[in-house]
């Protein structure tokens, strides 16, 4: 799983609303946080990822680590037997 962190995104909803309040924001960060370690839960092969310089688009902002994400999976899933090489 890949998940950004706090402040790119902060940075990002302020500067697109205003108006909105940045306590809030951060509110609403903390929660999103909680919630991806939930996820790691669902799953003995999860893993987290953080996108140290993204807010919301990470496969904009660090396509790299996206890239590196999925063939870790790939490999992942070739090593357990989940999918066989073509």
């Amino acid at each position: 799983m890949l998940t950004h962190t706090s402040d790119p995104w902060v940075e990002m909803l302020v500067t697109a609303f205003p108006g909105f309040p940045r306590t809030l924001v951060i509110r609403l960060d903390h929660a999103w946080q909680e919630h991806q370690r939930q996820l790691l839960s669902l799953s003995s092969h999860s893993q987290q990822i953080r996108a140290q310089h993204s807010g919301h688009y990470i496969h904009l902002e660090e396509p790299e680590l996206v890239a590196h994400a999925i063939r870790s999976m790939v490999d992942l899933a070739r090593q357990s037997g989940g999918m066989q090489a073509s």
